[in-house]
């Protein structure tokens, strides 16, 4: 630093070190270290802010995706469920009504619906379709 620089937050103090993030001058009182950067007090607390911030955005993607992977459960029941009323619309005469039909459709419909409802709501988080 050359002598002609000064502090920024003390005017009459020359300046030792320039802070890393914003380019402020610091005199040895205002700098301070952090992870190996001089920085000056503003921007040690952005800093920490924004890893508060990330840490936070973080914990919700785990959340999300813990919440997807428990949803996901579902499917396997879904699969069962889509087996039976397939082999149940098997068992059951072709000369029946739709009366008697149409319960084991709608099984067979929902268990297939829901398999494939939360196979794309994992790759859509998992960020196939990206």
């Amino acid at each position: 630093m050359s002598a002609q620089h000064r502090c920024a937050f003390h005017t009459a103090a020359p300046a030792a070190d320039i802070c890393r993030r914003c380019g402020s001058f610091l005199c040895f009182e205002c700098l301070q270290i952090d992870q190996a950067r001089v920085l000056c007090a503003a921007c040690v607390e952005r800093v920490r802010h924004d890893v508060e911030v990330a840490g936070t955005e973080a914990r919700k993607r785990v959340r999300t995706a813990l919440a997807f992977a428990a949803l996901g459960l579902l499917s396997p029941l879904g699969c069962i469920g889509a087996g039976m009323a397939a082999r149940e619309l098997l068992s059951v005469r072709k000369d029946s009504s739709w009366e008697a039909k149409r319960w084991s459709w709608l099984a067979l419909g929902l268990g297939l619906g829901t398999t494939a409802l939360w196979a794309v709501v994992g790759l859509v988080h998992l960020g196939f379709f990206d």
